[in-house]
This record gives structure tokens, C-alpha cells and sequence, in this order.
């Protein structure tokens, strides 16, 4: 896993001259892909190489191989960012057909009417983790 993380990094370095130190893991901190045992290494190795890892709060719902109509994915963002303060959503690109940059444009639109603002996500906003008793 670090081997791929690592891989990953230089590649990106090499597209752009920046070196990430934040990282969201495949399925998030609490995947099934990976022993619970197993994931409190990999977060414990991340964190010593000082990476923050960020899970979401509010999820689109796009990642299933049903593809929905961009307003029933903004649909779920809209009531998930509903009173709170910061949200961090979980979107999705891939091959198919795929409506959620539709879904983001409503999105942006309506919440952007409502003065919300959207900011990058960088090593200065608190990391948002995924509550589960597998890593306890």
C-alpha cells in the first residue's frame, strides 16, 4: 500500500511540482478491503509520514454502477451539507456515463445562492474521519 501511495506521489510531483501530504483511502479509513488491524497500520504509517487522511460526511451517492440523474445526486448533496458548518463530499469520476458534474453545477449553483462557500481541500482543514467500531 505505502509502495502504491508512494508511486502515486511521484507521479504527481512530476505532472506538477507539489508533493501531496493529504490523501483519502480507497473505500475511506473504514473499508472493508482491509482488516481493521490491518487499516490502524496503514494509518499509523501514513501519519508518520505526515500525510492527514480525510474521509467525507455527506456522500453523493455516484458510486454505484446505477446512474442517476444529476438532480437526484444533487438532491443528496443539498440535504447532506444541510447545517453544517464545513462538509466534505464524496464524489466519484470514472469512465461511464456519468451525470455528477451535472449534479455538481446544481450544486454550486443553489448553495452558492445561499452564500455558501467552496474551498480546496488542503492540510489546513480538520480532517473528517468515518465513526466506526472496526478501528476501535
Amino acid at each position: 500500500y505505502l509502495a502504491d501511495i508512494n508511486k502515486l506521489n511521484e507521479y504527481l510531483y512530476e505532472l506538477t511540482g507539489v508533493r501531496p501530504d493529504i490523501l483519502r483511502f480507497p473505500g475511506g479509513s473504514a473499508t472493508a478491503n482491509a482488516t481493521p488491524t490491518v487499516m490502524k497500520e496503514i494509518i499509523a504509517k501514513v501519519t508518520e509520514r505526515g500525510y492527514l487522511y480525510y474521509d467525507w460526511d455527506v456522500v453523493s451517492g455516484d458510486d454505484t454502477p446505477t446512474v442517476y440523474e444529476p438532480w437526484h445526486l444533487a438532491e443528496r448533496i443539498l440535504n447532506g451539507v444541510k447545517e453544517k458548518d464545513h462538509a466534505i463530499v464524496l464524489l466519484h469520476d470514472s469512465n461511464g456515463p456519468r451525470t455528477t458534474p451535472q449534479a455538481v453545477e446544481i450544486v454550486i449553483d443553489k448553495l452558492s445562492k445561499e452564500e455558501y462557500r467552496f474551498e480546496a481541500l488542503t492540510n489546513q482543514v480538520e480532517p473528517v474521519h468515518i465513526k466506526t467500531d472496526r478501528l476501535q
